[in-house]
C-alpha cells in the first residue's frame, strides 16, 4: 500500500487511470485538427478578401471597398457591444438582487434544483448568452452600412417639404438610419427585459404565491425601468412615423394624402405623448410600489393605438374622403405633381394649351405618311405568346416575356421591327449532365416581325423566322451560347476538321449525312419493331444481314 495526498491508503483514480494529481491532457491529434481547421477557414476567408482587394484595386475603387468593410465592422462591433452589454447588465442586476432567503414551497424546491444544476456553469452562461445574442445583433446590423454612411455624410438639398418644412435630405439620408436605431434599441430593451425577468423568476425575485404574483422591490424597479425605456423608445418610433407618411405608397398617389395629414399624423402625435405619460407612470410605480396606474395606462395606450391608429383613419377615409375624393385630395395630388416635375427637372417647362380639332379632313395625314406607316401594331409587351406558339418549335426553346424593338434598313426603307432570339429553355431540357451541358447547350436563331404590319388573320408578319433561319436579315451565326437564359456552362466544340457535336438531338437542322452503309428503317407492319421517334433523329440504325431483321445501335457519327 502507498500513501497519497488524500490519505495514507489512497489509490489512483479509476476514472482516469492515472496517478492522483495528474490531469488528462487533450489529445495531440485533436489539437492538431483544430489548428488545421482554423488555418483552412482563415485561408479561405483571406483568399476571398484578397481577391476582392485585387479586383477593386484594378478598377480604381479600393477606397470604396475599404470604407464599406470598415463601416460593416464598425456596425457589427457597435451593435454587438450594445446588445451584449445590456443583456449582461440585465442578467447581472437580476442575479445580484436575488432574495437571500426564499419561502419554502414545492415550486421553490423545483427552482432550487434548477439553480443547483446551473450553478457550475452560471458564469459561463452569464457571459455566453450575451455574447451569442450580441453576435446575432451585430450580424443583422452589418446590412445597414449604406444607411449609416448616408446618415454620417448627409448634406442639405436646399429644398423643404411642404408639410413639415424639413430638408429633403432628411427623408433620404437620415430618416432610414434613425428608424433603424430606434428599432434596434427596442429589440435590445425587449431581449434584455426577457433575460432579466427569467433571472428574477429563477432566483426568486418574482414568484407565484397563493395571494398572487410576488415581486421584490429590486425586481419591481428593474421591470419599471425596462418598461419605461421601452415606452420612451416607442414614443420616438411614433414620432418618426409622422415623417414616414410623406413616403407612403399605400394610396393612389405617393406621399401624404388627406387622411394621412388630417388623421394619421395627429394620431401619431397623440400616441407619442401618451407613451411618454405611461413611461412616467412606470417610474412612479417603481417608487410607490403600486402597479395599478401603469397597468391602466398601458391598457389605455393599447386601446388608443387601435382606435386612433387604425379605426379613426379608416372612418375619415370612408366618410370624408370618398364622398368627395377629388376635392379632398386635390391639394395633395398637386404637391405630388409639382415635386415630381421638380425631381425630373421639368418644373420650368413651358405649358402651352393645345386646341384639338375633332373633325378630320381627307388627306390630312398625307404629309405624315412616313410616320403613320411606322405606327406599331405589335406590342412587344404582349406579343411574346404569339412568338412562342408560332416559332418556338421545341419545348427546350423559349422567348422572353417582353420582346425588343429595333429599326432596320431593308431595301432602302427603315422598318420598325419587333425582334427576339430563340433562347434555350433549361427547364425543358431532359435531366442529366450530358443533356444539360453537352447536347442542349444553346438557343438558335433570331425571330423578327414587322412592327407596323400584320397578316390578314392577325398573326405577326415575320421577316426572319424558322429553323433554319431564313428571311431578310442575311446570313449570321444562329447558335446562341450567351443569352439571358443560357446554362451556367456548356461543353462545346470538336476537333479541327470535324463537325461540331453540340446540338439538340431532335432538331432537323443538325441532322448529319448518314453513310451509305448505314440506313434508318421504320417498319410498321405487324410483328415488326418501330424505332422510337426520339431516337430516329439522333441514332442511326444498321441492318445486320447475319441477324435477319434485327436492329442494333451504332455510335453517333457526330
Amino acid at each position: 500500500m502507498t500513501s497519497g495526498p488524500n490519505g495514507p491508503f489512497s489509490r489512483p483514480s479509476p476514472s482516469t487511470g492515472t496517478r492522483p494529481g495528474n490531469r488528462r491532457r487533450p489529445s495531440p491529434l485533436i489539437a492538431t485538427l483544430i489548428v488545421v481547421a482554423v488555418l483552412v477557414i482563415g485561408f479561405v476567408y483571406f483568399s476571398q478578401v484578397y481577391a476582392d482587394v485585387l479586383w477593386y484595386n484594378q478598377l480604381g475603387y479600393l477606397e470604396v471597398f475599404v470604407k464599406e468593410n470598415l463601416t460593416r465592422i464598425a456596425m457589427f462591433l457597435s451593435a454587438f457591444i450594445v446588445m451584449a452589454a445590456c443583456v449582461f447588465l440585465s442578467i447581472r442586476v437580476a442575479y445580484s438582487s436575488r432574495p437571500v432567503y426564499a419561502p419554502d414551497s414545492a415550486l421553490q424546491d423545483n427552482l432550487n434544483r434548477y439553480q443547483a444544476q446551473l450553478e457550475p456553469v452560471r458564469k459561463l452562461l452569464m457571459i455566453g448568452i450575451p455574447v451569442v445574442v450580441g453576435g446575432f445583433a451585430g450580424t443583422a446590423a452589418m446590412s445597414m452600412w449604406q444607411q449609416a454612411l448616408l446618415f454620417f455624410n448627409s448634406r442639405n438639398f436646399g429644398e423643404q417639404d411642404p408639410e413639415f418644412g424639413l430638408d429633403f435630405s432628411f427623408y433620404l439620408t437620415q430618416l432610414p438610419f434613425l428608424g433603424f436605431i430606434i428599432g434596434f434599441l427596442i429589440s435590445v430593451v425587449v431581449i434584455s427585459g426577457i433575460a432579466g425577468l427569467l433571472t428574477h423568476y429563477l432566483y426568486g425575485g418574482i414568484r407565484l404565491e397563493e395571494k398572487g404574483i410576488f415581486t421584490s422591490r429590486q425586481a419591481r424597479i428593474h421591470i419599471a425601468v425596462i418598461a419605461a425605456t421601452f415606452l420612451l423608445l416607442q414614443a420616438a418610433n411614433f414620432w418618426l412615423d409622422r415623417y414616414d407618411t410623406l413616403l407612403s405608397t399605400s394610396g393612389t398617389w405617393t406621399g401624404a394624402l388627406y387622411t394621412d395629414v388630417e388623421a394619421v399624423i395627429p394620431t401619431k402625435t397623440i400616441l407619442t405623448v401618451a407613451s411618454v405619460i405611461v413611461a412616467i407612470l412606470f417610474i412612479v410605480s417603481a417608487v410607490i410600489g403600486r402597479w395599478r396606474l401603469p397597468i391602466i395606462g398601458t391598457a389605455m395606450l393599447i386601446i388608443t393605438a387601435i382606435v386612433a391608429g387604425g379605426v379613426y383613419p379608416w372612418i375619415v377615409q370612408q366618410y370624408q374622403v370618398r364622398p368627395s375624393e377629388l376635392s379632398r385630395e386635390a391639394p395633395y395630388i398637386q404637391r405630388n405633381i409639382e415635386l415630381t416635375r421638380e425631381a425630373y427637372g421639368l418644373d420650368e417647362t413651358e405649358l402651352i394649351d393645345y386646341e384639338a380639332t375633332v373633325e378630320a379632313n381627307a388627306g390630312a395625314l398625307a404629309a405624315d405618311s412616313g410616320t403613320t406607316s411606322n405606327i406599331r401594331l405589335l406590342d412587344p409587351n404582349v406579343v411574346s405568346p404569339a412568338f412562342s406558339q408560332l416559332q418556338q418549335f421545341r419545348q427546350y426553346y423559349q422567348f422572353p416575356e417582353t420582346l425588343n424593338v429595333d429599326r432596320y434598313d431593308i431595301d432602302g426603307e427603315v422598318q420598325d421591327t419587333v425582334i427576339a432570339v430563340r433562347e434555350l429553355n433549361t427547364d425543358g431540357v431532359p435531366d442529366g449532365w450530358v443533356n444539360e451541358h453537352i447536347l442542349y447547350t444553346h438557343g438558335y436563331g433570331v425571330v423578327a416581325a414587322r412592327g407596323s404590319t400584320v397578316q390578314a388573320d392577325g398573326k405577326p408578319s415575320f421577316m426572319e423566322s424558322g429553323i433554319p433561319s431564313s428571311g431578310v436579315l442575311g446570313d449570321y451565326e444562329p447558335r446562341i451560347y450567351f443569352g439571358e437564359s443560357s446554362p451556367e456552362y456548356s461543353v462545346v466544340g470538336a476537333p479541327e476538321g470535324a463537325a461540331a457535336g453540340n446540338r439538340p438531338p431532335a432538331d432537323r437542322r443538325f441532322r448529319h449525312r448518314v453513310p451509305d452503309n448505314v440506313r434508318r428503317r421504320r417498319r410498321t407492319q405487324r410483328g415488326q419493331s418501330v424505332q422510337p421517334a426520339g431516337l430516329r433523329h439522333q441514332v442511326p440504325v444498321h441492318r445486320n444481314p447475319a441477324r435477319g431483321c434485327g436492329q442494333r445501335r451504332i455510335p453517333d457519327p457526330l
